[in-house]
């Protein structure tokens, strides 16, 4: 429907896709040589728009399922905005998805870069979800990460 509506089939589109949680869209995009790194200009990816869409109604095991086939085209785990926003991981733990957590850490993101001005650490993200917190904290100390860490 967006290309039936005049959007344009460039990397903002895998981005748009990939925010929507549309599938086919990412992966129509993916297979036209799509820059799956392309950056925005707040600097999100396309990985980074499928993880932060959390707010919308899209299906947890599709949501995963894009974020799965993005890191299999390549797409790079450990990229953070400039602003206070963090990275994908960031916003898996602090939205409680422990598979997304699983997903990204296995995509050797790092759970100790801690971004923006208030240099927070993904496993401090947990902070604001403690209801979701226990099944986030299993994934993040199973790959590792150090409990005591002090926020930077």
């Amino acid at each position: 429907m967006l290309l039936e509506h005049g959007a344009r089939e460039d990397d903002a589109l895998l981005r748009a896709a990939a925010h929507g949680g549309l599938g086919w869209l990412v992966e129509r995009c993916l297979r036209s040589d799509h820059d799956v790194n392309a950056r925005s200009a707040h600097g999100t990816n396309a990985l980074f728009e499928a993880v932060c869409n959390l707010y919308l109604k899209v299906d947890d095991a599709q949501r995963l399922a894009i974020v799965r086939r993005l890191l299999d085209a390549g797409a790079d785990a450990t990229v953070h905005l400039d602003l206070d926003h963090g990275t994908a991981l960031h916003w898996a733990a602090w939205g409680g998805d422990p598979a997304l957590v699983a997903a990204l850490l296995d995509a050797r993101a790092d759970p100790r870069l801690a971004t923006g001005p208030s240099q927070r650490q993904a496993l401090h993200a947990l902070v604001d979800h403690a209801e979701k917190s226990a099944a986030v904290l299993g994934a993040l100390v199973a790959r590792g990460v150090d409990i005591n860490a002090p926020d930077a």
